[in-house]
C-alpha cells in the first residue's frame, strides 16, 4: 500500500481462478515482489501469505483486513467473531471511510459533546458508474450492500454505533429484482435521533452528509465516503455558512494511477491496522466487529423490506 505513514508491504495477489489475471494486476500496480496465485485456495494454503478468507485465514494465524461487506449474513459475522476470540488475530472490516482524517474531526465533536447531542443525520450517495457485477444477486451483490452500507455505517457512527430502534426503506428495483435506489429512515433511542439516507445507481449526486446537533452542524459537502474536508458550524446557521470552520486534508502528492482519485485514501486504514498490531490490539476502536455486525443486520433487514433476495438470505417476500 503506497503513501502510508507506517511501513507495510503487499506480499500476495490472488484471483478466484485466473493466475494470468493476478500476474497482470501485480505488474500493472508495480507489485513485482508480490507472489501471485491462481486461486484463493492456493493463497490460503501458502504459509507465507495473507488471505481474504477470514475464518480460514485466522485459523492459519493471519491478521485480516477484509474488504466490505465483512460477510453476507449476521451469522457469518458472529462466526468470525468467535474465530477471532479463539485465535487472537486481528480481524477488521476495511470500511476505509471511517479512517479518513476528516472523520476524526467528527468523532471528536461527537465524543466531546461540543455541539451537544445529535438531533438528525442526512446523507446521500448516488453513482451511475457501478460495475455490472454490483447488481448480481447470485454473487450476493446489490447497491444496498455496496453504496447503501456507506450510509448505514455513517448513521450508526453518529448514534454511537448503537442499533436503530426503528428502520424503514422505500425504493425501486429493476426487472431482475435488484434494488436501484432507496430512501432509508433510521431512528435511534426511540426516535430521539433520526437519520434520513438516500442512495441511487441511476444518477451521480454530490454524495454529501450533514450531522445536526443541538448547537451546531458538521458537514461533509461532497464525497462523504472519502472526504478531504469537513465544515463545522456553531449555532443555527445553515450548512456551508460563511462562519463555518473548514478543516481540509488534501491528499499528499501521489503519482500512482487509481480507478478513483480518492483511492489514495486507502492508506489511512492500513496505517490504523499497523498501529493496532504494534500496540498488540486485536480490535479496532473505530470499526469494531460489533459495528460490522450491526451494519450487516441493518442492511439485511432493509433488503428484507424491499424484497431483494441474495443467495445468503432466508426467504423474503417479493
Amino acid at each position: 500500500m503506497r503513501m502510508c505513514a507506517k511501513p507495510n508491504k503487499v506480499v500476495a495477489v490472488a484471483t478466484a481462478n485466473d493466475l494470468k489475471k493476478a500476474q497482470e494486476f501485480a505488474k500493472e500496480t508495480k507489485l513485482e515482489d508480490a507472489k501471485t496465485y491462481g486461486s484463493y485456495e492456493e493463497l490460503l494454503t501458502d504459509s507465507d501469505a495473507h488471505c481474504e478468507w477470514v475464518c480460514n485465514a485466522a485459523k492459519h494465524n493471519k491478521h485480516i483486513l477484509c474488504e466490505k461487506p465483512l460477510a453476507g449474513t449476521a451469522e457469518e459475522v458472529k462466526r468470525m467473531m468467535e474465530v477471532q476470540k479463539s485465535t487472537g488475530v486481528l480481524i477488521m472490516e476495511a470500511f476505509w471511510t471511517r479512517f479518513f482524517p476528516a472523520y476524526k474531526v467528527l468523532r471528536d465533536v461527537l465524543k466531546s459533546k461540543e455541539f451537544g447531542e445529535v438531533k438528525a443525520v442526512t446523507a446521500s450517495y448516488g453513482t451511475c458508474t457501478l460495475p455490472d457485477n454490483r447488481t448480481e444477486t447470485q454473487i450476493d451483490e446489490c447497491p444496498l450492500n455496496d453504496i447503501g452500507s456507506y450510509l448505514i455505517q455513517f448513521a450508526l457512527m453518529c448514534a454511537n454505533d448503537q442499533p436503530p430502534t426503528k428502520l424503514h426503506i422505500e425504493g425501486a428495483k429493476n426487472k431482475e429484482g435488484v434494488d436501484t435506489s432507496g430512501n432509508i429512515t433510521l431512528e435511534f433511542e426511540n426516535g430521539r435521533v433520526k437519520a434520513y439516507l438516500v442512495y441511487t445507481i441511476e444518477a451521480n449526486t454530490a454524495n454529501n452528509a450533514c450531522v445536526a446537533f443541538e448547537k451546531g452542524l458538521c458537514e461533509f459537502p461532497e464525497f462523504f465516503n472519502a472526504p478531504t474536508r469537513i465544515l463545522k458550524t456553531q449555532g443555527k446557521a445553515k450548512p456551508g455558512h460563511s462562519s463555518s470552520e473548514v478543516f481540509e486534508f488534501p491528499f499528499e502528492e501521489d503519482l500512482e494511477k487509481y480507478n478513483f482519485t480518492s483511492s489514495s485514501g486507502l492508506r489511512y486504514e492500513a496505517d490504523h491496522c499497523y498501529d493496532l498490531l504494534q500496540q498488540g490490539s486485536r480490535q479496532s476502536d473505530i470499526m469494531s466487529l460489533e459495528t460490522s455486525l450491526r451494519v450487516v443486520e441493518v442492511v439485511a433487514e432493509l433488503r428484507q423490506q424491499m424484497g431483494v433476495k441474495l443467495s445468503t438470505d432466508a426467504e423474503v417476500k417479493s
